[in-house]
């Protein structure tokens, strides 16, 4: 698998791009408190990241994550991380591999 995620938080939208080319949106909600690098802040992290492990369930903290529907009526309204539909996040984990570059901008 290779592929490149990028997180618009101005747009609440998670991209997944392969090749140059955008095969996938998905909506997302980030930080109620805004963007930064803070560490407890409950903001969400701009930058370049890498997904260090894939975790699957019953585990406690999952940065990118699903969330019942009710947890993405009002984005952005995360503690930081990024929430996405649980069908997309399943969907999302079979395409990307440990290693793939995350991108988090503020956007525009």
């Amino acid at each position: 698998m290779n592929g490149f995620i990028r997180v618009d938080i101005a747009s609440q939208k998670l991209s997944f791009i392969e090749n140059g080319q955008v095969v996938r949106d998905y909506p997302v909600s980030t930080g109620a408190q805004g963007y930064g690098c803070e560490s407890g802040s409950y903001k969400t992290p701009t930058g370049l990241h890498r997904i260090r492990l894939k975790i699957g369930e019953g585990q406690p903290l999952i940065y990118i994550h699903g969330t019942p529907d009710d947890g993405m009526q009002n984005p952005p309204s995360s503690h930081g991380c990024i929430r996405m539909y649980n069908a997309d996040v399943v969907e999302l984990f079979l395409r990307v591999s440990t290693g793939t570059r995350v991108l988090i901008e503020t956007g525009t």
